[in-house]
């Protein structure tokens, strides 16, 4: 079968290898869609600390199941799933107390084992969801809009609130659409790209470029933190009201050198977000379903599996924001 597959730092091919051979448990999912993430480029540049080459990338798809190595899942062939990509383990206290999102040795599909930017992809069973009634374009994007749900959730947002997101790439943009949904009454979005602020345009927000406009301190009910980026960070104190709360999303490259002192004075609470959990996952494709999920201002590129490459320097040079392959 084809796939895209990393064999080095800066070294990403489509290339034929094995169709994967089933394990008890597992689905084989023919992949329709997958997207290109952050982590994608991290790993393609040599960066993640977990991905061994050679390794077929994707973490984001969707597809057709056709076979199925579980007697009790047989009804599962021919359904149409996204898959949520995680590899716990089932017996640390997080994954005993239903947390297994952040499971004490979690993988991903895509980083730790075989991804979906292949044209067959093995899966188990146990995360696979039923995307019926959505089309394969809406399916491929229900993982980042999860990341979201469960960011937005974790922050405790509520109706009415003036939310501001520093970052306005897949997951910013998302959070931004999930903020708008959940009844914000204002949501700001900080991007220094203008090709990011060109999407962003597409939705019920306030677009501002940081290198123009500074944000008023004290401004936020709630901040995300989705750039990754030191001066983002202690920005985001700054910008968040007295007793406001940050939510972390972007992961910086080296730790940043925090005002803590800020923190503890404004008494903010600083809150981590990591992926999703099964009822982001069904939240996700509820919001996709009933159209609350504005595609045309996410999904800038569509490509053939064997270009799949090519996806990988668009987004390094940031003329793309979610780009979608297709086997």
């Amino acid at each position: 079968m084809k796939a895209l597959v990393y064999y080095g730092p800066y070294e990403v091919k489509a290339a034929d290898v094995p169709c994967p051979e089933l394990k008890k448990g597992e689905a084989l999912v023919k992949v329709a869609y997958a997207g290109i993430c952050g982590s994608d480029l991290m790993i393609a540049a040599g960066k993640h600390p977990r991905a061994r080459a050679p390794l077929i990338l994707g973490h984001e798809f969707c597809g057709e199941v056709v076979e199925v190595c579980d007697p009790e899942n047989k009804h599962l062939v021919g359904q149409r799933v996204v898959v949520e990509p995680l590899l716990t383990c089932g017996r640390c206290r997080a994954c005993w107390e239903g947390n297994y999102h952040v499971c004490e040795t979690l993988g991903f599909l895509g980083i730790d084992a075989p991804g979906g930017m292949a044209e067959y992809a093995a899966v188990p069973v146990e995360r696979l969801y039923s995307v019926d009634g959505l089309s394969w374009e809406e399916a491929a994007v229900v993982e980042p809009v999860a990341v979201a749900v469960h960011a937005v959730r974790r922050s405790g947002f509520k109706v009415g609130e003036v939310a501001v997101v520093l970052g306005g790439g897949t997951i910013g943009q998302l959070v931004a659409q999930v903020l708008v949904v959940g009844g914000a009454s204002e949501v700001i979005v900080s991007e220094a790209s203008p090709y990011r602020r060109e999407y962003l345009k597409k939705l019920p927000v306030k677009v501002v470029d940081p290198t123009q406009e500074v944000l008023k301190e004290n401004m936020a009910d709630v901040v995300f933190e989705a750039a990754g980026v030191a001066e983002t960070i202690n920005y985001a104190i700054n910008v968040a009201r007295v007793r406001g709360v940050i939510v972390q999303l972007g992961l910086p490259k080296v730790p940043p050198a925090t005002d803590v002192m800020k923190i503890s004075f404004k008494e903010l609470s600083w809150i981590g977000s990591r992926v999703y959990n099964r009822w982001d996952y069904l939240a996700a494709i509820k919001l996709i379903r009933y159209g609350k999920i504005n595609r045309e201002a996410l999904v800038t590129h569509v490509l053939r599996l064997e270009k799949g490459a090519s996806g990988f320097d668009i987004l390094n040079r940031g003329e793309g924001i979610k780009i979608l392959l297709q086997p």
